[in-house]
């Protein structure tokens, strides 16, 4: 079953501010190591803005990323619990996720 356009933006989307997220690297400094603008890197974290294929052959290659990480629903769920979980326990848990914590 193939991926549909919406679902693989929203991936994307979230992989890019996760990844930078768990760096701890400003909009700056990530858009800078992919030779690209700040305003164009924030529009893909917002869904605004899809990266080209250089831009996601770049993102992959400089943060490790696999670049089919974003079609296989299971392996990007998996990528990104462990993303939350290393930066949770690099700066304690924010309050949202205490919260979600909580209720769940």
């Amino acid at each position: 079953m193939a991926t549909s356009p919406d679902v693989l933006n929203d991936r994307i989307s979230t992989l890019f501010f996760e990844v930078r997220k768990s760096r701890s690297l400003s909009q700056q400094d990530m858009a800078k190591s992919l030779k690209i603008s700040q305003p164009h890197l924030s529009k893909i974290e917002n869904g605004q803005a899809r990266p080209g294929v250089i831009e996601w052959l770049a993102f992959c290659e400089v943060y490790d990323v696999p670049t089919e990480l974003a079609l296989e629903a299971k392996e990007f769920a998996t990528f990104i619990s462990a993303l939350k979980s290393a930066q949770s326990r690099k700066q304690g848990a924010s309050p949202a996720d205490r919260l979600q914590k909580a209720v769940s």
